[in-house]
């Protein structure tokens, strides 16, 4: 929690601005025993990654499902309200951030058109991440997961 106090001191008092995605750049792991799963199951793991680009920030999420089954999702992280294209998921193919705070961002996720899901993310401490997600669309089970993340 320290850092973070510093990290937001230091950009007040040089008038830098501060961006979530800045504190988020490294490693983080799925915390299966904090997270939580309404309805359905845990995927065995996942693993976000957050790395620098030219243009900003990327975010990689490996998901293992229960089965053993891969995937890979990928997307820009551009807090500028425009749509961003996501890469390997058959349920959402587009994104759209918004900055809340410096340590908080929310997001719309889109499929073919329509917002189908919602997200908050919230860097809690220096180590844990928080991503809560819910569904939008009304014709499928609502789901509303917590996912809590340590950083590696």
């Amino acid at each position: 929690m320290r850092v973070i106090i510093a990290l937001l001191l230091a950009a007040f008092v040089l008038d830098v601005p501060l961006r979530a995605d800045d504190l988020l750049v490294g490693t983080w792991v799925l915390d299966l025993a904090k997270s939580k799963f309404e309805p359905g199951t845990a995927p065995r793991s996942q693993t976000r990654v957050y790395r620098e680009s030219g243009n900003g920030t990327i975010c990689t999420v490996v998901t293992v499902e229960r089965d053993g089954s891969s995937r890979t999702v990928e997307f820009p992280m551009n807090f500028d309200g425009e749509s961003q294209k996501v890469t390997g998921s058959e349920t959402m193919d587009e994104i759209r951030m918004s900055q809340v705070t410096p340590l908080k961002s929310e997001a719309t996720i889109k499929h073919a058109g329509q917002a189908v899901a919602k997200s908050v993310r919230e860097l809690v401490s220096p180590n844990e991440l928080r991503v809560t997600f819910e569904t939008l669309k009304y014709d499928a089970t609502p789901v509303r997961n917590v996912y809590v993340y340590v950083r590696k």
